[in-house]
């Protein structure tokens, strides 16, 4: 049990260290995910409902 919680507090202190650029690698790849998917949702949402009163599908 020792050894485990000396372990768990090593990585702790290690994960400290690594967090903040694991934080900003997720935020670099997140942010410009969600605005895309945002815009291809919308854009889709737009275009659907015009696309069938205009007849194209």
């Amino acid at each position: 049990m020792k050894h485990l919680n000396f372990t768990l507090k090593n990585m702790k202190e290690k994960n400290i260290i690594i967090h903040p650029y694991i934080s900003y690698i997720l935020a670099a790849i997140c942010i410009p995910s969600v605005i895309i998917a945002g815009v291809i949702i919308s854009v889709t949402l737009v275009m659907y409902p015009l696309s069938i009163i205009l007849g194209w599908v």
